[in-house]
């Protein structure tokens, strides 16, 4: 069960950084990012920071390069 787990996260992972670099001329707020992948936000900032080793990008840096 862990393993189904851990994709899902993966999937949701790569759908935030898809999103924050299809929109990396605008501001992207934590709450909207969460809306879009259909996650709370605080999940969504919990789960991100433990595949990528930082909070997601909303605003002004982070993994738009990834």
């Amino acid at each position: 069960m862990r393993a189904s787990t851990d994709s899902r996260h993966r999937l949701y992972v790569q759908a935030a950084i898809d999103y924050i670099a299809d929109h990396s001329n605008e501001p992207v707020r934590l709450e909207d990012l969460a809306r879009y992948i259909g996650l709370s936000p605080t999940y969504l900032q919990r789960i991100f920071r433990a595949q990528v080793g930082e909070s997601p990008a909303c605003g002004s840096s982070g993994p738009r390069g990834t």
